[in-house]
């Protein structure tokens, strides 16, 4: 259901249609002052919200609604995306989730320190097996773009921020540089889902 979601072009209206059904305006989910515009961005927010372990309390105080209400969100989620949130239950009973890459990241939230420093897993499964692995594949991604664009403009990097590199070049090189950036981040990531870039 995701993966058909990521591919009607706007993932975030696909999820606001699930959310509220004919209520929702597609063409316009992206036009501020509209009802569909803030239907997209609370469907959008919310969604991401429960990928990444909030919980039922904050979820309705973040919008103003019953707990009720947003247990009802919840599982309407996890209905639309069976598959995406049962995986995330797996990974949560995990001590560490490993990317694609091959690199594992330790579920902190599963730990527990002890007074003479030892660190024991809790009982309690992790809310955070999602979110950890979407930052960790996306940092790792970052990485393989920046290993791609290194050998032309390492001397250009200025930082990476979450999900962006930031070269610092002469305004004669900028279009060369936003296309080589262009090129470097943008690549099938399985599932016949292309991640996409722009550089400005």
């Amino acid at each position: 259901g995701m993966v058909a979601a990521i591919h009607t072009g706007d993932v975030n209206n696909a999820i606001a249609i699930d959310t509220n059904g004919a209520a929702f305006i597609p063409s316009e989910g992206k036009t501020a002052g509209t009802a569909s515009y803030l239907m997209r961005q609370l469907a959008k927010v919310g969604f991401l919200s429960i990928c990444y372990g909030v919980g039922l309390k904050k979820l309705a105080s973040q919008f103003g609604i019953s707990i009720d209400e947003a247990a009802k969100f919840r599982t309407s989620l996890r209905s639309s995306y069976r598959t995406m949130f049962l995986r995330a239950d797996r990974m949560n009973e995990l001590e560490t989730v490993k990317l694609p890459s091959g690199r594992q990241i330790i579920l902190w939230d599963r730990k527990i320190v002890l007074p003479n420093g030892d660190i024991i897993t809790g009982a309690r499964p992790s809310r955070k097996a999602l979110n950890y692995e979407t930052q960790g594949w996306q940092a790792d991604y970052l990485k393989a773009c920046w290993l791609r664009l290194r050998p032309k403009w390492n001397w250009a990097l200025a930082f990476f921020l979450h999900d962006e590199i930031a070269l610092f070049v002469p305004e004669f090189m900028a279009a060369e540089a936003a296309a080589d950036l262009k090129a470097a981040m943008t690549r099938p990531i399985g599932n016949g889902v292309t991640m996409t870039a722009d550089a400005e």
